[in-house]
Parts: structure tokens; sequence; C-alpha cells
């Protein structure tokens, strides 16, 4: 998925995400990386896998499991991200929502 952040003009630092899934099966994860202004790979430092042995947040019930990750180094006009879901033979990991968080600065 490619954001802009509806401000293309404008560099962004892209500090992090916030994901809100069911709560996660063990054996299963969702993996996020990004990269910024269509660079060639997806940054190192911005891969982070949520499973159900690092660190969340419970708030709700077992249906509310929120993850928040900070990405360093994430700089650009817009972001490209892409999720990748990884399932056991019998469950499988379930995303609700995903909110990309970032700080605009000016190009000029």
């Amino acid at each position: 998925m490619l954001i802009d952040s509806d401000n293309p003009e404008t560099n962004k630092d892209w500090t992090g995400f916030i994901a809100d899934v069911k709560d996660m099966p063990s054996s299963c994860a969702i993996t996020v990386s990004a990269r910024t202004d269509g660079a060639s790979s997806y940054d190192a430092n911005s891969s982070n896998a949520l499973n159900s042995t690092n660190s969340f947040d419970i708030t709700g019930g077992e249906a509310d499991t929120y993850y928040y990750r900070k990405w360093t180094s994430l700089v650009g006009r817009k972001l490209q991200f892409k999720m990748t879901f990884t399932s056991s033979t019998t469950t499988k990991p379930q995303l609700y929502s995903i909110s990309l968080l970032n700080t605009n600065r000016s190009l000029l």
C-alpha cells in the first residue's frame, strides 16, 4: 500500500504504526515492512514481526490486541508498506486496522 498522508509535497518522518488485531494465535505472525519514495528495497530497520510472544497491549477484551512499533530513519514524501501474514495449519492472524504515524517536514 502506498500512502502520502494527503500531503505529497512535504517530507515526513514516518515514526511508526499501531496495529489492532484479534488475539494472536501461537505460531502465527504479521510482519510489517516499509520503504520511502520508491526505494529499491524495504528498509531493514522497518521490519517488525507481531506475534503472541512479543509486547502488546490488551484493552477491551481478547478481540482488541494493540501493537505499537517505532520506526527509525524512515523519511520521505510517501511510504510504501507491506504486510506478510503467517498462519499455522488451523489458525490465522486477523488484522482489524493499522494506523501509520508521521510528522510533516517542509521541503522548503
